[in-house]
């Protein structure tokens, strides 16, 4: 049975880990990406430990334990995993995928289940975004167009050194001071810092769109999840520069794409009404609708 001493920080050595597991139990959960475990592991306080071959790891600074990652566990074993970390977790589970309760009839034994549409992840198919295809993508192109005529000179980058990142933490800087102040903003300013400091080491990919030589307007940086599926963890725009925004999504799509990637897991809208419609308007091929388990008294 595991205990509280068996978790250790997440460090760079368990990413061959976190890979060789989904390589052979695929999800589609933005979660469990290693970037996401190792960028957020300050922030969130994650620590993370091996049970049994599967992956567990727990956010501390929320009190949850993450659904291991690998083959998974009987609702019996499930709990008892839960159990054994006592007041380290509060009584949930998270991340657990919707395919789990199909496995496992009798997991309502041990657990309720609770889903929110705020959690839910926004998957989009490559090939159509791509394309830009479909009406609900008209406006899209109207203001890449747009973009483009405004700024001739315009380019796009791949991250490569230590210049590069500074960059997009400058940018990102400048982008947070606009934005309404929020216990969100600077935990992901931890975990932009973290993920840029080690970047190629860690796995994460991306591009930077300068409107002009030297002048940044957005950037996108993401991993690999498994298979032909791919993350975006962090993506900022200027929007006071017209068209930056869809530019950069569309730039990075194309990159993936010829890259041989074949969706994009674009993460949750979190109840924000705004990113909600943002998320939307790029017309989602599917979600990833995790489900909570809640343990029974």
């Amino acid at each position: 049975m595991m205990t509280r001493m068996d978790f250790a920080p997440v460090t760079l050595a368990g990413r061959k880990i976190v890979e060789e597991v989904l390589a052979r139990f695929p999800t589609e959960s933005c979660e469990a990406t290693f970037g996401n475990l190792f960028a957020w592991s300050a922030p969130g306080d994650t620590v993370m430990g091996m049970v049994e071959g599967r992956i567990v790891s727990v956010c501390r600074a929320e009190k949850l334990l993450n659904f291991p990652l690998g083959e998974f566990f009987p609702p019996a074993r499930l709990r008892e995993l839960a159990e054994a970390l006592g007041d380290w977790i509060n009584p949930v589970i998270y991340d657990v995928p919707p395919a789990y309760l199909e496995t496992f009839g009798q997991w309502q034994d041990f657990f309720t289940a609770e889903e929110t549409e705020d959690e839910a992840d926004y998957i989009y198919d490559l090939a159509h975004l791509t394309a830009l295809e479909g009406g609900k993508l008209r406006k899209k192109r109207n203001l890449i167009k747009q973009f483009q005529a405004q700024y001739p000179k315009a380019e796009v980058r791949e991250i490569n050194g230590p210049a590069m990142r500074d960059e997009i933490l400058h940018l990102s800087i400048e982008l947070e001071a606009k934005l309404r102040q929020c216990d969100f903003l600077p935990a992901e300013h931890r975990a932009l810092i973290k993920a840029l400091e080690n970047f190629d080491a860690a796995g994460f990919g991306g591009i930077v769109l300068y409107r002009e030589m030297g002048i940044p307007a957005a950037f996108s940086i993401w991993s690999r999840i498994c298979g032909s599926l791919y993350d975006i963890h962090f993506e900022k725009a200027d929007h006071e520069v017209k068209g930056a925004a869809q530019m950069v999504t569309y730039a990075g799509a194309e990159k993936l794409f010829a890259a041989g990637a074949g969706a994009i897991n674009r993460e949750q809208d979190m109840g924000e009404e705004g990113l909600r419609r943002s998320k939307h308007s790029w017309d989602p091929d599917r979600f990833f609708a995790r489900v909570n388990l809640r343990l029974k008294a």
